[in-house]
This record gives C-alpha cells, sequence and structure tokens, in this order.
C-alpha cells in the first residue's frame, strides 16, 4: 500500500512530484521576509489573516504553528533531498 505524503504548503502534488503553486509559494516568500525583518509570529499571522490565501485550503484562521511550521521546515532552505541518494 502507497503511503500518503503530506505536501508542503507552495506546492502542489502532480504525478508524485512537487510542483510550485505559484500564490502559496509568494506567501512562503513574504512570510520568510516578515520574520527576517523582525516580525514576531504573531505579526506574521495577523498579516496572513487580513489576505485571501488560506493554509492548506482550510476553513479557519492562520494561527502561529502553521507559521512556525513553514519557518522550520527545511523544504523551504534547500535540504530535502540531503542524504537521500549513493549517487557521487
Amino acid at each position: 500500500m502507497a503511503k500518503n505524503r503530506k505536501r508542503p504548503f507552495g506546492y502542489d502534488m502532480h504525478g508524485g512530484q512537487n510542483v510550485i503553486n505559484e500564490g502559496e509559494a509568494n506567501l512562503v516568500k513574504e512570510i520568510f521576509a516578515a520574520y527576517k525583518n523582525g516580525s514576531s509570529y504573531a505579526k506574521i499571522v495577523e498579516m496572513l489573516n487580513n489576505q485571501p490565501i488560506p493554509y492548506f485550503n482550510q476553513d479557519a484562521p492562520w494561527v502561529k504553528t502553521m507559521v512556525a511550521r513553514i519557518l522550520n521546515n527545511l523544504v523551504y532552505v534547500g535540504n530535502c533531498l540531503l542524504y537521500t541518494s549513493d549517487a557521487a
């Protein structure tokens, strides 16, 4: 039986591959930029709740744990493929 994978926010799954979702990806960039510029999780959540893109199509407001999940996900900093291949 195939294992279901949860896609990272900012990506869609097509043919088993992660494909960038431009609207969500732009929001991920805004989240990182705001955090880099000193915004707190609470301030970022406030910004996110004033825009139309929901977190994984949920009908719920953004919360700090959602922001933390994005900021702490290594996929966004390019480490997701580290040590996944024996090819040299």
